[in-house]
């Protein structure tokens, strides 16, 4: 793979573990905590910390968006761990809810993820840096560009959906006890991100894979919450997860920036310029998909029966309640 595109490995800076770091250490089932309040704890903590997030205004409020992003997502993971014990109505509207909050904040997000990942595709060693290129990127710029006022307005939007959340959230009835909780939804899930795979093996367009993204986030989201059953094993697990996820992220960002560069007028963009650009991109996608397959057949070569009976067999033998 080539170098600008491999993953940056994660660094312990000096004087402890980062804000980031520290909250992930709560998204957990802990030793010896009853499932159903676990379930509850862990979704509470991440609507406090994306309304937390919501209220960032001016600098910084790219990151709060994404931040924001991440929380709502681990909540639809967890709602589609317990999605029998809720029932299929309360998810629906759950998961329809908070699924709509963060295509909210993804609609003044992109704009910066595009030029990010033009600044990512250029500093390649293979795209020469020309004015055209720094033409082409202007062009970007004023094109995606979201005006700060615009995405304090989204926040504020989320923010207020989420408000009547929290009495929701205390209300859900989970009546199984232990692993049984989870058990269904993480067979639902595993199995989901199989079927997308045999979809991607046939189809492998730029749709399926980014489906295929959104189940292996789910999952990692979920392997994240039942790490501590076997902490070695599944933590080696969750960063193949991870860097799936991220390859496949990479992959649907280039998607974007394809569609961007392809809608920059021809006044602003020669028809040559954006067929190099488009050529680093496929070549750039051709290497990622490369590299997302294989490691995607290792990760889901059990059947979902099978994945689960392992998970919880790590689970029972951690004695975990």
């Amino acid at each position: 793979m080539l170098d600008s595109w491999e993953l940056e490995a994660s660094r312990m800076p000096e004087g402890g573990i980062t804000p980031n770091e520290e909250r992930t250490a709560h998204f957990r089932f802990r030793s010896h905590e009853k499932v159903p309040d676990a379930v509850k704890r862990m979704v509470l903590e991440q609507l406090d910390e994306a309304t937390e997030l919501l209220a960032t205004r001016g600098v910084g409020i790219d990151e709060a968006i994404h931040e924001a992003r991440v929380c709502l997502k681990k909540i639809r993971a967890i709602l589609r761990l317990i999605r029998r014990e809720i029932g299929n109505g309360e998810f629906k509207a759950e998961n329809r809810r908070y699924r709509d909050a963060g295509r909210r904040l993804s609609s003044v997000r992109d704009s910066a993820v595009i030029i990010d990942t033009f600044d990512k595709l250029t500093s390649d060693a293979h795209v020469p840096a020309t004015p055209d290129m720094e033409l082409m990127r202007a062009s970007l710029v004023r094109a995606e560009g979201t005006p700060v006022v615009e995405k304090e307005a989204a926040l504020l939007e989320v923010a207020s959906v989420l408000a009547g959340a929290r009495a929701r959230i205390e209300d859900w009835r989970i009546d199984h006890r232990g692993f049984a909780v989870l058990r269904p939804g993480l067979k639902r899930v595993y199995g989901d991100g199989r079927a997308v795979l045999r979809t991607v093996r046939e189809r492998p367009t730029v749709e399926n894979l980014h489906e295929l993204r959104k189940q292996v986030k789910s999952i990692s989201y979920q392997i994240h919450l039942l790490r501590q059953a076997w902490p070695k094993t599944l933590h080696s697990y969750e960063d193949e997860l991870k860097d799936l996820a991220d390859f496949l992220s990479d992959h649907h960002d280039l998607a974007m920036l394809s569609k961007a560069v392809g809608d920059v007028s021809p006044d602003q963009g020669s028809g040559d310029l954006k067929k190099e650009i488009q050529d680093h991109i496929d070549s750039h996608q051709g290497e990622l998909r490369k590299e997302a397959m294989p490691l995607a057949e290792r990760i889901y070569v059990e059947k979902p029966a099978a994945f689960v009976r392992r998970i919880e067999g790590y689970w029972n033998a951690g004695d975990r309640r």
